[in-house]
C-alpha cells in the first residue's frame, strides 16, 4: 500500500495501516491476515480513531505520524 504508516494496534492485536494516497486502512489480525479493507474517502482520520476506539480500543496508537493528519482535519 503506497505511503503507509502504521496507525497502532487494536485491544484484539489487529494492527491498523493507513495510506492517505489512496484513502485507505487495512486491517492486519495478529496472524497477519487480511481482516478487513476501508476506503477512508468519506470519513476523517479522527472519526476512525474514534470509532476503534470505541468498538475495540486501543493497544497502541502512534499520535506522532497521525496527528497531523488529525489537526488539519480539524481546522
Amino acid at each position: 500500500m503506497p505511503g503507509r504508516i502504521v496507525l497502532g494496534t487494536d485491544d484484539d492485536g489487529a494492527v491498523h495501516h493507513m495510506s492517505r494516497q489512496v484513502d485507505r486502512i487495512v486491517v492486519v489480525r495478529a496472524d497477519g491476515t487480511t481482516e478487513e479493507v476501508i476506503d477512508i474517502d468519506d470519513r476523517t482520520l479522527a472519526g476512525y480513531i474514534a470509532f476503534v476506539d470505541d468498538r475495540r480500543g486501543w493497544a497502541t496508537l502512534r499520535y506522532k505520524e497521525t496527528f497531523g493528519d488529525i489537526l488539519r482535519e480539524a481546522l
